[in-house]
């Protein structure tokens, strides 16, 4: 589920176009076409199809013919939802304590990159990190 959120979120909400920047300023090279359209369209619905046929398959769990008890099948999905339960937490967390008064302003805003993201040229030619590669090779700085 949180693949397929991940999708939506890079491919919708950051944009593909955004994700082509970053791209570019990274690796001086655009993506396919087709990776953006994979993306945007192709990994959230194959996705959305696989976390349907999980919920349409889902059985609990036995060992031979022995059922597990319905507390230690809520604890196994608890200890699952643990490494899981940090990224909602510190996203609402980033929206409650963002400075803006509206809550679609706190949330178009916390969707937006930091006033930090990228290098500049200058910083980048300095420190020769993130260059573009031609042929394998690191271009010279």
């Amino acid at each position: 589920m949180f693949a397929m959120l991940e999708c939506i979120v890079v491919g919708w909400c950051y944009g593909t176009e955004r994700l082509q920047e970053d791209i570019t300023s990274m690796w001086g090279q655009r993506l396919k076409r087709f990776m953006a359209i994979g993306i945007k369209f192709v990994c959230p619905l194959l996705l959305f199809v696989v976390f349907c046929y999980s919920l349409y398959s889902y059985r609990p769990p036995k060992y031979g013919d022995y059922i597990y008890p319905t507390w230690a099948t809520v604890v196994g999905w608890l200890i699952s939802l643990a490494s899981l339960l940090p990224l909602p937490v510190v996203f609402i967390w980033t929206i409650v304590n963002r400075h803006e008064t509206t809550l679609k302003q706190k949330l178009k805003k916390s969707l937006e990159p930091n006033e930090d993201w990228g290098l500049t040229a200058r910083q980048e030619c300095s420190s020769g990190v993130l260059q573009p590669m031609v042929d394998g090779e690191l271009t010279p700085v």
